[in-house]
């Protein structure tokens, strides 16, 4: 009964140290395809949005503004706590606690896409990658979760 029951532990064994290296190889496969195709984190360091052109008159008075969007850099330190916390609540209010991937929030979004219910479970730290990244990719789900994997070690809260 001993020699069935270590065969059975060997086998389990064997088997869980196989599916723990394919497993691996098949991540580090998966990020080494993926992450090949990711902007610079250097360059997500630096973005800085599109803000559109000013016309003045001679005399230096606003005229015009011509842009596709409106858009005006501030100073993360310049905005209201009340509007910090509002944006949070309606995005990601668990921003503070998770490195840019959030487990739970990705299993729920997986769930949703299997079942057909859109409910936009994108983290606010991945909307910065996305921004930046305007190539036609097949894979998101995939991309984003690369891109965050990076972002902690690369660009501060």
């Amino acid at each position: 009964m001993i020699r069935v029951l270590r065969a059975v532990a060997r086998v389990i064994f064997i088997g869980a140290v196989l599916v723990v290296v394919i497993g691996g190889a098949g991540a580090a496969v998966t990020l080494a395809h993926f992450g090949r195709d990711l902007p610079d984190v250097h360059q997500v360091a630096g973005y800085v949005p599109a803000t559109g052109s000013k016309v003045y008159d001679g005399d230096g008075k606003f005229l015009i503004q011509f842009e596709s969007e409106r858009r005006i850099p501030v100073v993360f330190d310049k905005i209201p706590l009340l509007v910090k916390r509002a944006f949070l609540a309606a995005e990601d209010r668990d921003f503070y606690n998770h490195n840019g991937v959030n487990p739970l929030a990705i299993a729920r979004a997986a769930m949703s896409d299997i079942m057909r219910i859109r409910s936009g479970q994108r983290p606010v730290a991945q909307q910065p990658f996305r921004s930046l990244n305007a190539m036609n990719f097949s894979c998101k789900p995939v991309h984003d979760l690369i891109a965050n994997l990076r972002r902690p070690f690369s660009v501060s809260r």
